[in-house]
């Protein structure tokens, strides 16, 4: 059985989609192929793997520590990031 707080965590988890640079959408696109989460230098992105639940999302702990790279942006072929125009 799952336990409240897991199910708050992972809802929680799929809400994160935004830092001050970049923004995802990747509940229709994302293919899960993972490039964006190794070519991110600071860690920000984190996969969301679970079952048939997979796709990209902004790792909330580490989600201040984007630097506007746009390392993802360009590597991602599935137009799943966006640039936040500040």
């Amino acid at each position: 059985m799952i336990s409240i707080e897991l199910l708050i965590t992972l809802f929680l988890e799929t809400m994160a989609t935004k830092t001050k640079f970049i923004e995802i959408e990747p509940h229709n696109k994302c293919i899960a192929c993972w490039d964006c989460v190794t070519a991110c230098p600071k860690h920000v992105l984190k996969k969301m793997n679970i079952l048939v639940h997979k796709h990209v999302i902004v790792n909330p702990k580490t989600a201040g520590n984007c630097i506007g790279c746009l390392k993802c942006l360009r590597i991602c072929q599935h137009d799943v990031f966006k640039k936040v125009n500040n």
